[in-house]
């Protein structure tokens, strides 16, 4: 969204509107955040909930594993392809997660809330 100029003699830097400037914004509205913690494998963790988020209403917490989501095992998922289902405004997400040794299913809508 912008160009970041630097100008070391003075000590100051500035940004400048670039081409992108007016791009929608896109942003996780599902309200958490997922990792893989065995980089390699296709083993999902959600390692953040953000507070009042549809996630955190559809009862998730962090440490849940994601063994689906909309019915498609998380194995066939890369993180790159999990993380864009989080963007469209409206879509319903089922997930299938793992907590404590035991699976449960929720689902929720993803909201814009910015």
């Amino acid at each position: 969204r912008f160009t970041i100029i630097i100008d070391y003699p003075n000590k100051k830097f500035s940004f400048k509107k670039n081409k992108n400037f007016f791009d929608q914004f896109n942003y996780n509205m599902g309200g958490m955040e997922i990792t893989t913690p065995i980089p390699g494998l296709p083993y999902y963790e959600i390692s953040d909930i953000r507070i009042n988020s549809p996630a955190h209403e559809a009862g998730l917490q962090e440490g849940d594993q994601i063994l689906s989501i909309n019915y498609k095992d998380s194995y066939e998922y890369t993180l790159n392809d999990i993380n864009m289902l989080f963007f469209k405004e409206g879509k319903k997400i089922r997930l299938k997660v793992k907590r404590n040794g035991e699976e449960f299913k929720t689902k929720f809508v993803l909201e814009n809330d910015i």
